[in-house]
């Protein structure tokens, strides 16, 4: 005895799947136009540009040991302190 699955429910499932084939290709430019540049500004905010190579200062690097002088604020220059 054999069981044989409703019309109805084959077509559906076609459907279901041509559907998700069809969208595909559109989730997929979707994903590229925003997780390419996405990912280019993490890299970006990870590294020091001086015009002609890049060095990574993101994690996995000692932060006294990369060359890159950290920003110092006014209140650390002893030359520039105001007084109140």
């Amino acid at each position: 005895m054999t069981v044989s699955t409703p019309t109805s429910s084959r077509l559906a499932r076609r459907r279901r799947r041509a559907g998700l084939l069809l969208s595909l290709p559109a989730v997929i430019i979707v994903v590229a136009l925003l997780g390419i540049p996405i990912g280019q500004a993490v890299y970006y905010s990870m590294t020091t540009w001086d015009g002609i190579t890049s060095t990574w200062i993101g994690p996995g690097r000692d932060c006294k040991n990369n060359g890159v002088t950290p920003v110092t604020g006014r209140a650390d220059d002893p030359s520039e302190e105001v007084s109140p």
